[in-house]
């Protein structure tokens, strides 16, 4: 019996079909797909929410498109050109929230940790905003939970965290 849209439960582990969402420039495109886990049911009028844990990235393996954080998390390989696809980068509210609710609940965690999320609240996370420092030079930036402030990346070494996040 197939499951209804929204039903999902705190915990439980979601596969998603692959959808895609085209940037301006159609060579880059966002996409979700896979392994999710609910960390909020659709209850009360809020939107449920489900996560994706993408592991560390290195600052050097995410690119700007767009004005936004893009990795080639997925690449197609067509006829003229090749087409890259990337989990979107949550927005700073957003990913508070996550944190928030992750750290509120500590049944949640272990849900997670048992789904091989292997979130660190203590580490930090990377974000969709960007910094312009230069006409067209964009810097990354990232939250520190530690300290609940966005910093600017400094170096392509900076390594960290990475969801994404979708909403029901």
């Amino acid at each position: 019996m197939p499951k209804e849209r929204n039903t999902w439960k705190l915990g439980e582990i979601v596969k998603l079909p692959r959808t895609v969402v085209p940037l301006k420039n159609k060579r880059y495109q966002y996409f979700s797909q896979s392994r999710y886990v609910c960390i909020r049911e659709a209850l009360d009028g809020k939107r449920g929410i489900l996560i994706k844990y993408l592991g560390k990235v290195a600052a050097s393996d995410i690119m700007v498109v767009g004005g936004e954080p893009f990795c080639k998390d997925d690449k197609w390989e067509g006829l003229e050109s090749d087409f890259y696809y990337s989990f979107r980068f949550p927005t700073l509210d957003e990913l508070k929230e996550v944190v928030d609710i992750i750290e509120g609940n500590e049944t949640l965690q272990q849900q997670l940790a048992d789904a091989s999320f292997h979130i660190d609240l203590n580490k930090k996370f990377w974000v969709r905003e960007t910094i312009r420092v230069r006409l067209i030079h964009t810097k990354l930036q990232f939250f520190d939970p530690i300290s609940d402030s966005l910093e600017a990346s400094g170096s392509d070494d900076d390594s960290c965290q990475r969801i994404s996040i979708v909403y029901f």
